[in-house]
């Protein structure tokens, strides 16, 4: 079997994405047909030779007649200024445009402004018709947002049109025209929703984008040895058996074998694990590594589509295309507003014209209804209410790139998160110091400080930190042991400093340490001088943020890669009592998984490296840590947050809760309005003026608008 992934465009709705992946999974030729609308991602598995992209085409358009384009995943990016985005680029501009043109110019000429908003309606919302059309030829529910946007901004344009009709000509309301005309406001219900499509699909396609150039930021290219000359090539090149060459601050390309050399390798991109970890000759190293120090050979042992970084990558994707299809608010509002109003007007028209009053005011008062239930107050004000939200949180450090992630993160009951470097500061430093003899701690800080002095790995680096504003002493012979530690003559006298591995070589057995930290011993031949213990302690904020996820109902899990020791110390720092360490990250997707199946509520993951990217597609919501974050994990996440603190977390909560709650006061206040005035359209029939009807809908409009905006000067 092979299995293969495109990126598919062209696709107008989820109805017509199930259809074609029912359609493919149909075909023999297929094992297995996996179509996300949403993310734009087809994925394939064939039961014997891959089909070309010329027969997947014609399989598709068996049954879908829009212009479908596929793209594998690793043939670059898809370019977000297509022919269609252009297309409506342009339309939205001459619109707005027109709008500017009628309101300075053309006052004493109505037919001449007449004619141009009927251009410009025509213009923005002729592909509203076409899609209402198509969902009616192929036996679809026409009942969707499309149509609501269309039959309600053309009620408004038919009613703005018969109302002058009524008036006579332009001369006889003289300078008051354009006081009085609302064609304006059904160019704008339909401009606003285009406007949104084309920022909805700019963000859908950056994300696509994302999963692909984020892994290959990592690694590019690479030192190969072609018959022991150093040639730099790309990673997609490197086959089993190749030797690389490897510097410090390069990552590993490929899964291997040190062949030659030995280096600290930072693996928490991939592990979790905090340490950076020594790798010498024979020992296998996984693509995604970052040498810290040193220099090495290797021989690949996989190409690249095979190696670990590239598993990371399949296991993002696999995880977007298991998310779950959030409907769209307008949607899920339209599937009952729609069919409910366009039954009730014309029931009205009916029984009025069949039993009270005359057809042409029977139908007029009908229209009015529409009118009065134009959504423009819901299209407008709720979209708006969650476009301020997003505003409101990028003003205070947080980027939500999809505005549905607000609503999820309102529903959240669980936040997993991620240890080091997300609630850990990541960086360790000395929160313990033990010298045997108390009489010996300046020969025990000379002594230790100037071995160290003389190494490059993170935890030498914290121990100079440990003792800034000491002075180093020269050392003799110095010498190392790879992964235990080294040795040399500090003032004439011979030192060892190392792990538990260096005391062992030595022979002498280690004094009482803290089991929970990385432990680095001084020696001299007499026996161990004394020890420091690093440790990798919480930021500053966890534990506040902990308390007040937990104030708000939401329980905290702590995933780590890092010993389960060390898991369970930090976690009882920060008051966490469900955490889980020494995982890899399909570990932290299964916890994930079990977690997402026990359906308490939704579930949010924080993380910041590359191995926290599947869980954070797969989770309800994403959130990454953006400014030490790896450009997977941001990418992969659904809000990032710009300052490493894990109190933003709060912030973010409680835009979402502004959010949920501008958004249902809005539908309330604008349903009872509109149902107040609709009544009183019933009652009164003919007799009710129609500046009422557009003031029940402008009006509430305006004051729904108005709320939504307030959100900017809210504080979190």
């Amino acid at each position: 079997m092979m299995e293969v992934s495109y990126r598919i465009t062209g696709l107008d709705c989820a109805a017509c994405a199930d259809k074609v992946e029912r359609h493919l999974n149909l075909d023999p030729r297929i094992e297995y047909a996996r179509l996300d609308n949403v993310n734009g991602v087809l994925c394939l598995t064939f039961k014997e030779d891959e089909l070309s992209k010329a027969a997947l085409l014609a399989l598709i358009a068996e049954v879908e007649d829009d212009d479908i384009h596929l793209l594998k995943m690793d043939e670059g990016e898809e370019g977000f200024f297509g022919k269609e985005q252009r297309l409506l680029l342009a339309r939205i501009l001459i619109a707005i445009a027109a709008f500017f043109t009628c309101g300075f110019f053309f006052h004493a000429h109505y037919w001449v402004r007449f004619a141009i908003y009927l251009a410009t309606y025509v213009l923005i919302a002729y592909d509203l018709a076409i899609q209402v059309v198509k969902n009616i030829i192929k036996k679809q529910n026409p009942l969707d947002e499309y149509l609501l946007i269309l039959v309600a901004s053309a009620g408004a344009f038919v009613l703005a049109s018969l109302k002058y009709a009524k008036y006579g000509s332009a001369t006889a309301i003289g300078n008051d025209v354009f006081i009085f005309e609302e064609h304006y406001e059904a160019i704008l219900v339909c401009l606003l929703w285009q406007i949104g499509e084309l920022l909805q699909d700019f963000a859908v396609k950056k994300s696509r984008n994302a999963v692909l150039n984020a892994v290959k930021s990592q690694v590019g290219d690479c030192l190969v040895l072609k018959d022991g000359t150093p040639t730099r090539i790309s990673v997609k090149k490197v086959v089993p058996g190749d030797i690389v060459v490897l510097g410090k601050a390069e990552a590993v390309p490929v899964d291997g074998k040190i062949v030659s050399g030995s280096a600290h390798f930072d693996t928490s991109s991939l592990t979790g694990e905090s340490l950076p970890v020594y790798l010498s000759a024979g020992q296998e190293v996984c693509g995604g590594y970052l040498l810290t120090d040193g220099e090495v050979q290797m021989e690949a042992s996989k190409d690249y589509d095979s190696s670990s970084s590239a598993k990371i990558l399949e296991m993002v994707s696999s995880s977007l295309r298991h998310k779950g299809k959030v409907d769209r608010i307008i949607t899920r509002f339209a599937r009952v507003y729609t069919p409910v109003i366009f039954g009730v007007a014309v029931l009205y028209i009916v029984l009025a014209g069949l039993l009270w009053t005359s057809w042409e005011g029977a139908v007029f008062t009908g229209l009015e209804m529409l009118v009065i239930s134009c959504p423009c107050a819901l299209v407008i004000s709720v979209p708006l209410a969650y476009f301020a939200s997003v505003g409101l949180a990028s003003k205070n450090g947080i980027i939500v790139k999809n505005a549905v992630s607000l609503d999820t993160l309102y529903e959240t009951r669980l936040l997993i998160s991620d240890k080091t470097g997300t609630l850990s500061s990541g960086v360790f430093s000395v929160c313990e110091e033990e010298v045997v003899d108390a009489s010996k701690k300046e020969e025990f800080a000379n002594a230790l400080l100037s071995l160290e002095s003389r190494q490059q790995h993170p935890i030498a680096a914290s121990i100079r930190a440990h003792y800034e504003g000491r002075l180093a002493l020269p050392v003799e012979g110095f010498d190392a042991y790879p992964g235990e530690g080294v040795r040399g003559k500090v003032d004439g006298k011979l030192y060892y400093a190392g792990n538990e591995k260096l005391l062992e070589r030595l022979g002498f057995e280690a004094v009482t340490q803290n089991s929970e930290g990385v432990n680095v011993f001084l020696c001299d031949e007499d026996g161990i001088l004394g020890y420091l213990t690093l440790a990798d302690g919480p930021k500053e904020q966890a534990k506040a943020t902990v308390q007040g996820l937990a104030e708000k109902g939401i329980e905290t899990m702590v995933l780590s890669g890092d010993k389960p020791s060390r898991v369970a110390a930090f976690a009882q720092q920060i008051g966490v009592t469900s955490y889980k360490g020494g995982l890899l990250p399909e570990d932290k997707l299964a916890v994930l998984e079990e977690k997402k199946g026990e359906g308490n509520g939704s579930i949010a993951f924080l993380g910041d490296g590359v191995n926290d990217a599947p869980a954070l597609a797969r989770a309800d919501v994403g959130i990454a840590m953006g400014a030490s974050g790896s450009a997977l994990a941001c990418e992969e996440a659904d809000v990032i947050l710009l300052r490493d603190d894990p109190s933003m977390v709060l912030k973010t909560l409680r835009v979402s809760k502004i959010c949920r709650i501008t958004a249902v006061t809005n539908i309330i206040f604008a349903l009872t309005a509109k149902l107040a005035v609709m009544m009183l359209a019933i009652v009164l029939g003919e007799r009710m003026p129609m500046e009422i009807a557009v003031l029940a809908d402008t009006g509430v409009s305006v004051l729904a608008t108005l709320h939504s905006l307030l959100i900017l000067s809210r504080k979190v």
